[in-house]
C-alpha cells in the first residue's frame, strides 16, 4: 500500500506471507525443509531535482521450518536502489539488498544475505557504453550446532564476497550488440579450505528488437 504525497514522493508499506512445500519430505541430510514465513517493510520512492531517484526501505523477515531441529530464520532487512544522473552520459547507481536463502547445510535453517553495490555507467561513444561496478556481500547462516568440523570455526558459518568488474557494450546495429566483461571475485568463508579467487572473462552477443 502506498500513498502519493506528491508525484516525487510516495511512502509505502508492504507485507508478504508465504508457504514453501518441497516435492521431497526431507533433504539429503534428513531435515524437513518445508516452511512458512512473513516479511514486513516500509519505505518510500522519491525523485530529487530530476537527477536523483530511487527507493529505500527497511523491515523484518522471519521463517519457521517444519523440522523442530531448525531454528527460525529471522532478521532485519534493508533494501535500496538509488540512481544519480550525473550528466546525460554518466549514471551512478547504488544498490543495497537483503535476501533469505534456502540451504541443505546440516542444522542450518537458511542464510541471510546482505549486499551493497556501486555501479558507474558512461556512454563513451554513441554506440559504446562502459560500466564499472564494485560489490560487497555478506552471507550469514543461522542455526544451532552447525558442525564445527564443517565450518572449522566456533563462530558459525559466514561468507564474505568482494566483486569488482568492468563491462563494455558495443552496438553494431540497432539489433546486434557485442558484450565483453571482466570480473574479479574473492570469497572468504569460515569453512576450512573453501576460500577462492576467480577471474571471469565473458564475450557474447545480444540480439534485440
Amino acid at each position: 500500500m502506498s500513498y502519493e504525497v506528491s508525484p516525487l514522493f510516495k511512502p509505502f508499506v508492504e507485507a508478504t506471507i508465504d508457504q514453501r512445500t518441497y516435492d521431497s519430505a526431507t533433504d539429503v541430510n534428513g531435515f524437513q525443509r518445508n516452511s512458512h514465513g512473513y516479511a514486513l517493510r516500509g519505505g518510500a520512492s522519491f525523485e530529487i531535482d530530476g537527477k536523483l531517484k530511487g527507493e529505500v526501505s527497511g523491515g523484518y523477515v522471519e521463517r519457521e521450518y517444519k523440522d523442530p531441529r531448525l531454528v527460525r530464520l529471522r532478521g532485519p532487512t534493508f533494501d535500496a536502489a538509488l540512481i544519480y544522473t550525473a550528466t546525460p552520459l554518466t549514471t551512478v547507481t547504488l544498490r543495497g539488498s537483503t535476501t533469505t536463502n534456502e540451504t541443505t547445510v546440516p542444522n542450518a535453517s537458511g542464510a541471510i544475505t546482505r549486499k551493497a553495490q556501486v555501479e558507474i555507467a558512461h556512454d563513451l561513444l554513441r554506440n559504446l557504453k562502459i560500466t564499472g561496478q564494485v560489490s560487497y556481500q555478506v552471507t550469514s547462516y543461522q542455526g544451532e550446532n552447525i558442525a564445527s568440523s564443517f565450518t572449522g570455526s566456533s563462530t558459525g558459518l559466514n561468507e564474505r564476497t568482494i566483486t569488482a568488474g568492468v563491462k563494455a557494450e558495443y552496438s553494431l546495429t540497432r539489433t546486434v550488440v557485442v558484450k565483453a566483461s571482466y570480473a574479479y571475485e574473492r570469497l572468504k568463508t569460515t569453512v576450512t579450505g573453501a576460500d577462492y579467487t576467480a577471474n571471469i572473462f565473458l564475450l557474447g552477443l545480444r540480439l534485440q528488437r
